[in-house]
């Protein structure tokens, strides 16, 4: 597999790079490539005309169904732009199901993913109705905008087999567009999506080969970045902890996150007025894929069990003199490869290697929720599996738990610079304001644990009851929801991690740790 180009925006450090019609293409998209500071991703006071351009290009980009343009949906949401070649490649329609199937971990993190194509818009919609994607058609200027390269009759014919395979396999269709559409039409050969907000593209990925496809949560969360960026500090303000110092910072949640749901998720049901059936789906899935997982485990178990039983015969034919050593080496034998094996392998690597290998056995769930950079990889990890809201409740509960703080301390400032003689006003029910923490607790609790609640965790109901039972005799306090987020943690995380162990971004994420540790010394 060939190694996937991430491109980073950055505000800071902003070159001029005109938009010269004469300019080779690929020259472009190398540059915006392999800088992490090219100001064609951002605005620059030397670029002005480059960012009229991109905002006028935006403004002109129609999104359906809703009828917005990119540059007013990027205002309040983060757009995923997806360039695609026509909807009658099966490379394509590989695509769109892919998108189509993570869409309620992209709605859940603000994010709207947009295919753009270069077909009929009537006829788009047609093809793209057993979906719930929006969609947009891109002209010649708009694809410079985006940086799509031409496409090539080598790299297309490369793709062949795998594009027949699909149809035999998958069962998928090949068709072309109409005369008319392919003489407005190029054949791309670079696949490449953009992430947009506020008008600005903030990070970019392209692929020179027709049949790679990227992992999506390794780049929503910015996980590609190349290894002399492995270093940069981590913000302890983004920490999921309850420290005092937190208090003093309102960036709990992720950066990726950028506002809390309850602030995005009215405008994303105006957009998308089946959001519940979508998030319903995809538990569904994962009750699905979870209940399979399951079985292949339990078969797993089963086969090292009689594995087991088949050494232990034939040791015990071996060497009938040496049958209880033998026997109490053969019951040791499972505890003792499991810790060896590592051991062998740690020998033969790098000092970094080892290293990272002895941190991994001593890094817990609890400690990557507390750490910024770490938590990013696992919810990079959970939004593939559909599981991020496990962390996005975990979140706003301590964001809840501030509020609580904020709410305490006030309430003991008043209290103590108010006079002897004070007036007591009783305020109706009916016309008291909910405060802060009210309204977050109400929040959760509608968002995360009702029965048709958008994000529903799948938490016991006697915790529930519990909680609603606290609430009603206390009212919010602080630790309202800290047993149902123990169980989360516990009998849900705890498990996930596991699994993520077994993946490239766990392996990724541990390089990462060890290099920042090495800098650090």
């Amino acid at each position: 597999m060939s190694n996937p180009r991430f491109s980073f925006a950055s505000k800071e450090n902003k070159q001029p790079m005109p938009m010269d019609d004469n300019m080779n293409q690929q020259q472009v998209c190398e540059n915006a490539c392999c800088s992490s500071s090219s100001s064609f991703f951002t605005a620059s006071s030397g670029s002005s005309s480059v960012n009229m351009t991109r905002l006028e290009t935006f403004d002109e980009m129609i999104v359906y169904p809703s009828g917005h343009s990119v540059l007013q949906l990027s205002a309040h949401h983060r757009l995923l732009l997806v360039v695609i070649k026509w909807y009658g490649c099966p490379l394509c329609q590989k695509t769109l199901n892919a998108l189509q199937g993570y869409l309620s971990s992209f709605l859940l993190m603000n994010i709207i993913p947009v295919i753009c194509h270069q077909e009929d818009v009537n006829t788009f919609s047609k093809l793209i109705s057993h979906t719930q994607l929006m969609h947009c058609k891109i002209s010649t200027p708009m694809k410079r905008i985006l940086m799509v390269e031409k496409a090539g009759i080598v790299k297309h014919c490369m793709a062949m087999p795998t594009m027949i395979k699909m149809l035999i396999t998958e069962k998928r269709k090949l068709f072309f567009p109409s005369l008319k559409e392919i003489k407005e039409m190029e054949l791309m050969s670079l696949f490449c999506m953009h992430l947009v907000k506020d008008g600005e593209i903030e990070q970019s990925y392209f692929y020179k080969s027709l049949t790679e496809r990227p992992d999506y949560g390794a780049f929503i969360f910015k996980l590609g970045r190349d290894s002399k960026n492995l270093n940069e500090p981590m913000h302890n303000n983004e920490s999921l902890t309850n420290n005092e110092e937190s208090e003093s910072s309102s960036q709990i949640t992720s950066t990726h996150l950028e506002s809390s749901p309850e602030e995005y998720i009215p405008k994303l049901m105006k957009l998308f007025p089946t959001m519940k059936e979508i998030f319903r789906a995809a538990r569904k899935h994962v009750a699905i894929v979870g209940c399979e997982e399951h079985v292949q485990q339990r078969q797993q178990q089963q086969n090292h069990q009689l594995s087991s039983l088949s050494e232990e015969k034939e040791t015990s034919h071996d060497d009938h003199a040496e049958k209880n050593s033998s026997s109490a080496t053969i019951h040791e034998a499972p505890h003792t490869n499991r810790l060896s094996i590592p051991k062998r392998k740690s020998s033969c690597s790098s000092t970094n290697s080892t290293s990272s290998i002895m941190s991994s056995k001593q890094v817990t769930v609890r400690q990557v929720l507390e750490n910024a950079t770490m938590r990013n990889y696992f919810k990079a990890y959970l939004s593939n599996i559909f599981c991020l809201e496990l962390v996005i409740f975990l979140e706003q509960v301590i964001k809840y738990k501030i509020l609580c703080k904020r709410s305490h301390n006030l309430e003991s400032n008043i209290n103590t610079e108010s006079s002897i003689e004070t007036i007591d006003i009783q305020i109706p029910p009916t016309e008291r304001t909910l405060s802060e923490k009210e309204m977050k607790a109400n929040y959760i609790i509608a968002t995360f644990l009702e029965e048709d609640a958008m994000f529903r965790i799948n938490t016991s109901k006697k915790l529930i009851n519990a909680m609603q039972k606290k609430l009603d005799e206390k009212g919010c306090t602080i630790d309202l929801f800290d047993e149902i987020a123990r169980d989360i943690e516990t009998s849900m995380l705890v498990h996930l991690f596991e699994t993520f162990k077994d993946t490239n971004l766990y392996r990724e994420m541990m390089q990462r740790q060890s290099s920042m540790a090495n800098s650090n010394n």
